[in-house]
């Protein structure tokens, strides 16, 4: 088996068979299984650990043997954005689930899919025992599914015509909705962020994006929706620091030990009391309904030291100036 493999890897593998039933592989001699075990046991012996290029063909190898199908654009993103073997990907198969993979682009050279070929993808998935054949279902455009290249191609693309076309039927949103909705919003924002929701749902090529729901130029879309998303998350953290360095800097005014405060509650955390916590906001409500105005004069040179000393304690020293001269209002700051 191994002298096999070895021998049908020195054939130019990235050329391939066009068939009327679809690209096969020229690679000869093995089945699919038997070449997974192969390739496993010459990548561990001959190459250097972890094989990043071995480890991903082989993992979508084994995809393919143990699911009967996978989409082959899907299978080249996988392959190009996540760290392998991915098995987030496989479950979607599994479960008929027709949309990509969101496990996170841990790769750290990923490939741009705005560049997919389908000769690319074949170029390099054929040369493993594998066949790339068309399935084309109604009116919509072919979809590429790498298969088994031993199997009964023709039996298996009627199968797989019927699995989309369960899927079309099981998709509810029709062109009259998608406008309504589209009318509905009342910005461009959230017209964006409904496209982007279509797009990402559907599972549907650029090209049926277009056609169906007229969705264009969708790489770049999701590219500006993504970025929104993490900045919108940026902004979100940052005004909850504020907030909790506003609500430290209100305690320390009050001649509290913000450190002493933080170091109580993260080791009663586990075992707080409800009466006890009751009674503490009863005491701190009280204190701020008596506590001196900000920029009330203090004649007492002990208490302005201690403040000054227990508000150079803080990190963040100039954000606590700042909110003090904005009256603690960090809307406004």
């Amino acid at each position: 088996m191994i002298s096999i493999y070895k021998r049908e890897k020195l054939k130019k593998l990235s050329e391939y068979t066009d068939t009327p039933d679809g690209a096969i592989s020229l690679f000869e001699g093995l089945s699919l299984v038997d070449y997974i075990v192969a390739g496993e046991t010459v990548c561990i012996s001959e190459h250097r650990q972890p094989c990043k290029n071995c480890l991903g063909l082989l993992n979508v190898a084994k995809v393919v043997a143990n699911e009967g199908h996978w989409k082959m654009k899907d299978a080249f993103k996988c392959l190009a954005e996540h760290v392998q073997p991915c098995e987030a990907c496989p479950e979607k198969i599994t479960n008929n689930v027709n949309e990509t993979c969101n496990k996170p682009k841990m790769c750290s050279d990923p490939i741009n899919m705005a560049n997919y070929s389908s000769q690319h993808a074949k170029r390099k998935f054929l040369q493993m025992p594998l066949a790339a054949i068309n399935v084309k279902s109604g009116s919509k455009e072919s979809e590429t599914f790498l298969v088994d290249k031993h199997a009964n191609l023709t039996l298996l693309r009627s199968l797989l015509q019927k699995l989309l076309e369960k899927r079309q039927d099981n998709n509810l949103l029709n062109m009259e909705t998608f406008k309504a909705l589209i009318e509905s919003c009342s910005s461009d924002a959230e017209r964006e962020k409904l496209r982007f929701t279509v797009a990402e749902t559907t599972g549907l090529s650029q090209r049926q994006l277009t056609n169906q729901f007229g969705i264009s130029n969708c790489i770049n879309r999701k590219a500006r929706i993504e970025h929104a998303l993490a900045r919108a998350l940026e902004i979100r953290k940052n005004v909850e620091k504020l907030s909790q360095i506003r609500e430290q800097a209100v305690l320390m005014s009050l001649g509290f030990d913000v450190a002493e405060i933080d170091s109580d509650d993260s080791s009663s955390e586990s075992e707080s009391d409800p009466d006890v916590e009751v009674e503490n906001d009863l005491i701190l409500q009280q204190s701020l309904t008596k506590r001196v105005p900000t920029h009330q004069y203090c004649e007492n040179e002990e208490e302005l030291d201690t403040a000054t000393a227990l508000f150079q304690k803080c990190k963040t020293q100039k954000l606590l100036s700042c909110l003090k001269d904005n009256h603690f209002n960090w809307i406004s700051f």
